[in-house]
């Protein structure tokens, strides 16, 4: 996609967040349902297009590798959030549906990588409200959602798909329009309703119908958990990364996070009250979630 499609695109998903978020508020009106339908149905398909014109200049298993790997950085993101968040309110039932390992994850074959992934989502996405000071949030959840869609898109794909790509670039400027049409005349009508009965839904909805230009980088972010050495979340941490003024204090759930980094090779310096210091050499690469988890020692261990 060009950069401006890639934007209104992440807009149309932002928009079917809110929706979905607020379904309890309008289900009951079946206009709004069919209306919602139909809306999802442009949207999935613009997603799909998007997914197939990126694998035009790639091979297709590479560009199936790239898809798993995004999808599963972006799921151990929320899995990080998810579990921190249900260890701070006991909830056994939710830690458990996202207690999985890296190793292990990656030993499934695709299609069972794929359906964790969407467990996932669906155990998160309900709660993403109370996981902001956990590392997660609608812009994130948005994300791992997007990877989802790519990487099922990826999964058993022809030889032919570079015409299928050539296809799809052809079909994004005609559903794109279909559906900023349908958005101003219908979705954004039919909302009007809730503008005094539910102002949250209302407010929520029409900003996320605004465009926000991301740019032409994607961000570079490293993010971890710190760690006492029995595996325990370590909470007011310091976190710096050496050469910038990139500073993160942890919270309960040990996690920090930096965004829009530059490249290439660095340090982590982590300091914490009666805790020896420790510094890890990181190797941050562009475009990615970086992931690095640090270890803190005791004093007297």
């Amino acid at each position: 996609m060009e950069l401006d499609q890639t934007n209104e695109l992440n807009m149309l998903n932002a928009e079917l967040i809110i929706l979905k978020k607020y379904i309890s508020i309008w289900d009951g009106n079946s206009v709004v349902t069919e209306a919602f339908n139909t809306f999802k149905s442009k949207v999935d398909s613009l997603n799909a297009f998007d997914m197939a014109q990126k694998a035009k200049t790639k091979p297709i298993t590479q560009t199936k590798t790239q898809a798993r790997f995004s999808m599963t950085n972006l799921a151990f993101e929320h899995i990080f959030a998810g579990t921190a968040y249900a260890t701070n309110i006991n909830n056994l039932t939710l830690k458990q549906s996202l207690k999985y390992s890296r190793s292990e994850f990656n030993k499934f074959k695709d299609v069972d990588a794929l359906a964790v992934g969407k467990s996932i989502y669906n155990s998160i996405f309900p709660l993403i409200d109370n996981l902001l000071e956990y590392g997660a949030n609608s812009a994130t959840i948005a994300g791992f959602q997007d990877s989802i869609n790519t990487f099922s898109g990826m999964i058993g794909k022809p030889r032919s798909q570079k015409a299928v790509s050539v296809a799809a670039t052809k079909s994004i400027v005609n559903v794109l329009s279909e559906t900023r049409t349908f958005n101003k005349d219908v979705m954004d009508s039919l909302i009007e309703q809730y503008k005094l009965t539910n102002s949250d839904f209302y407010n929520e909805y029409h900003v996320s119908r605004k465009i926000v230009n991301i740019g032409h980088r994607k961000m570079t972010i490293l993010s971890g958990i710190i760690k006492n050495s029995d595996g325990e979340p370590v909470e007011n941490a310091l976190v710096t990364l050496r050469g910038t003024k990139k500073k993160k204090k942890t919270g309960t759930n040990g996690a920090y996070k930096f965004v829009r980094i530059h490249p290439g090779k660095s340090f982590l310096d982590v300091t914490a009250h009666d805790y020896d210091k420790n510094s890890v050499k990181v190797n941050i690469t562009e475009f990615e979630t970086n992931k690095m988890d640090v270890t803190l020692r005791g004093f007297r261990e």
